[in-house]
């Protein structure tokens, strides 16, 4: 095992994919968990921190490469992963509804990859039952959204405190 400090930036904007094996459980962060994410992130922001780093705890993968892709089965860090990429599409959807683009574009990239053939595929791939969910809000597709899940109650968290700033 490889243990070494890395950056949500070096884990989602590399062109991989990240998949939550079945044995994980489903999305379960709620309040107290948002709560204090958005706390740290704001406690970060407001004291305008140099690096604007914070610690968000382990991410623990097993890695597979092939020579046309790598996949990492998330063994540790999958709340946390799942809470960041809706974190992103929050900002991406208030950076699109505030015309900018270019923001709206880089955010992209840490939700989604690039086939060959360009069509876009997610970045991380959730268990079966947070999938869709999941799939749509990255998608930007709130029509068939599950309104009592918790992923779209974490991404309605999170964009409102956005919005709020």
């Amino acid at each position: 095992m490889d243990a070494k400090p890395t950056s949500i930036n070096q884990i989602l904007y590399l062109p991989e994919t990240y998949v939550i094996p079945v044995f994980q459980r489903y999305y379960e962060w709620q309040d107290d968990q948002w709560e204090q994410l958005w706390f740290d992130i704001s406690s970060m922001l407001e004291n305008r921190a140099e690096t604007l780093s914070h610690f968000i705890g382990p991410f623990v993968f097993i890695s597979h490469s092939s020579p046309s892709s790598t996949l990492h089965l998330i063994i540790d860090g999958q709340q946390r992963l799942i809470t960041i990429s809706l974190i992103f599409a929050a900002l991406r959807d208030l950076a699109i509804q505030n015309e900018f683009s270019s923001l709206s574009e880089l955010l992209n990239q840490y939700l989604f990859s690039k086939d060959a053939d360009g069509s876009q595929q997610m970045k991380l791939i959730t268990r079966v039952l947070d999938r869709d969910t999941f799939k749509n809000i990255l998608q930007g597709d709130y029509s068939r959204i599950d309104k009592a899940s918790k992923i779209y109650k974490s991404y309605n968290f999170f964009k409102s405190k956005i919005e709020k700033q």
